[in-house]
């Protein structure tokens, strides 16, 4: 189970536009990171919590790149 524990930091961005981009940079590069070794690497996700929709819709992108929670 891979999660980020530096990155909790970034839900202290004030910014909801600038936290929802580190956090699509991050599911990004955690999702490259996990298709090296699929059966062996879970990663969980950051979503942004300032806008539901937008939340909603990031979930079901990291979804598609194979992100297993977060």
């Amino acid at each position: 189970m891979l999660y980020t524990s530096a990155g909790f930091s970034l839900f202290g961005i004030k910014d909801p536009a600038f936290q929802q981009t580190c956090f699509v940079v991050y599911n990004d590069w955690l999702a490259a990171f996990c298709r090296a070794a699929p059966q062996q690497f879970a990663g969980l996700a950051l979503i942004a919590l300032y806008d539901v929709v937008q939340g909603t819709r990031e979930l079901k992108r990291c979804r598609k790149l194979g992100l297993r929670g977060l």
